[in-house]
């Protein structure tokens, strides 16, 4: 239906309150369904991350630790993104809502930075849990490096296959130290130290 010029006659206010009224709820369900996303992913790579380095071997290849990390930063930048964008969408619909209603017995209140508190601890959340992650990514948690409390021999063991205690100096402070190799892992005693 048009009028005489062949314009569209306007929206009347109750049916543009409906539709601010609905949008709002859908951008307030759309920051739900990415704070889901968020939680189910990163615990599924966290997850997998972890079960991934029990299942390995040492060495652990490094693409390993580069491609969880990324997919971590992914993850938080898309949800992060969602956000906000949320956010601003439903800042602007509350900005519209607040100017139709200025006039009636009820109004809206306009948008503050309050109202966004939740949104924008939802966005520190996820980026504390990213930064956490690549802090404490379980693949750079690996014990084959070398353990700085750890003794290190100066002498390798040649045959792998030998079960015999080993003698040697240890040069860091003149002592002996007795080396038995079993399913290639050193086991050492500093003779006189004990373990605590």
């Amino acid at each position: 239906m048009t009028d005489g010029d062949g314009r569209l006659p306007p929206i009347g206010i109750e049916k543009q309150y409906d539709f601010l009224t609905e949008r709002i709820a859908n951008l307030a369900d759309h920051t739900e369904d990415g704070a889901k996303l968020f939680l189910s992913l990163f615990s599924a790579i966290l997850a997998g991350s972890i079960w991934l380095r029990l299942q390995t071997r040492p060495p652990i290849p490094t693409a390993y630790l580069v491609l969880s990390d990324l997919l971590v930063v992914l993850l938080t930048a898309l949800c992060i993104f969602m956000t906000l964008y949320n956010l601003q969408e439903w800042w602007e619909y509350r900005n519209d809502l607040a100017r139709i209603t200025a006039n009636s017995t009820y109004p809206a209140l306009p948008p503050t930075w309050k109202s966004a508190c939740v949104e924008l601890g939802l966005c520190a959340a996820m980026l504390a849990a990213c930064v956490l992650y690549m802090v404490f990514n379980p693949f750079a948690q690996m014990p084959n490096q070398p353990n700085p409390g750890a003794v290190q021999s100066e002498q390798p063991i040649r045959d792998s296959s030998t079960r015999q205690p080993v003698l040697r100096d240890d040069s860091h402070n003149g002592r002996k130290l007795l080396t038995l190799r079993i399913t290639n892992t050193d086991f050492q005693y500093r003779p006189g130290s004990t373990s605590q």
